[in-house]
């Protein structure tokens, strides 16, 4: 299917008329349900004339924005069976999360691009994972919002326990480069690649791409408590969601670092 681009958010967004011509029945927006989107959402509708739904893409709302979908577009089974997967999947990691002391949550940072100084901060979409994975965002320290840029002096004043990149660039970097030396994520060797096919497993764009995400996270951070198959969970999730049959090669591909 083509890329149209942007309809909403920042970044250069396409002209409504672009999505005229591509004569879509329904433009589905699973995001931010603000005010401010809902009145973006609004006037696109009304001045493409096609009607437009959008979702909260929050990740606790997961479940739900499967069921609304499966109605919206005539499977409701469909739509319910990749709820129960998907609120299986936050089931299973709180159950767990309830075994694990506070004290025992890993310190982690996020890091964006090829530098890694892009990160979340606290109440972050993009960071979601980490909440639901009972982990400290260490750049929660600095404030609330979204995405920010941060310094390498930052990053090593907060001294993560896991460095999470979702760029392979960075991941060299923070391994080679003195500024990043003393940080315990790297001295540990606890600098990790989010896998990121299709879509970022943690984020990029936040939506069902973090169920494997957390399936991912789980092994990452809490081996002991969580003793997952990750092979087996990425197949059965790859063929519920993406209805792919991934092969051994393919799944060893996805966890491969490519620069």
């Amino acid at each position: 299917m083509p890329e149209l681009g942007r309809l909403t958010g920042k970044g250069n967004a396409i002209r409504a008329d672009i999505v005229t011509k591509a004569k879509p029945d329904l433009i589905i927006d699973v995001g931010d349900v603000s005010e401010e989107y809902a009145a973006l959402a609004s006037r696109i509708q009304n001045e493409t004339g096609v009607p437009y739904i959008l979702l909260d893409g929050s990740l606790a709302k997961t479940p739900e924005v499967f069921e609304t979908l499966g109605k919206v577009v005539g499977e409701p089974e469909r739509g319910r069976e990749l709820a129960r997967y998907a609120r299986m999947t936050l089931d299973k990691v709180n159950a767990g999360l309830a075994k694990i002391p506070a004290d025992h949550r890993p310190r982690v940072y996020y890091g964006r691009g090829a530098d890694g100084l892009q990160t979340g901060l606290a109440r972050s979409i993009n960071l979601e994972l980490l909440d639901a994975l009972g982990a400290v965002n260490v750049a929660a320290e600095k404030w609330q919002g979204g995405l920010t840029k941060v310094t390498p002096e930052e990053v090593a004043k907060w001294n993560p326990d896991i460095i999470i990149a979702a760029d392979p660039k960075f991941a060299a970097l923070a391994r080679s480069d003195p500024a990043w030396s003393g940080i315990n994520a790297v001295k540990s060797g606890r600098v990790f690649v989010q896998p990121a096919l299709p879509f970022g497993w943690f984020d990029g764009p936040p939506g069902v791409n973090r169920l494997m995400g957390i399936i991912w996270l789980e092994q990452l951070l809490y081996s002991d408590v969580f003793p997952t198959d990750l092979r087996k969970e990425a197949k059965a999730l790859y063929k519920a969601f993406y209805q792919v049959d991934l092969s051994d090669a393919q799944f060893d591909r996805l966890l491969q670092e490519k620069p």
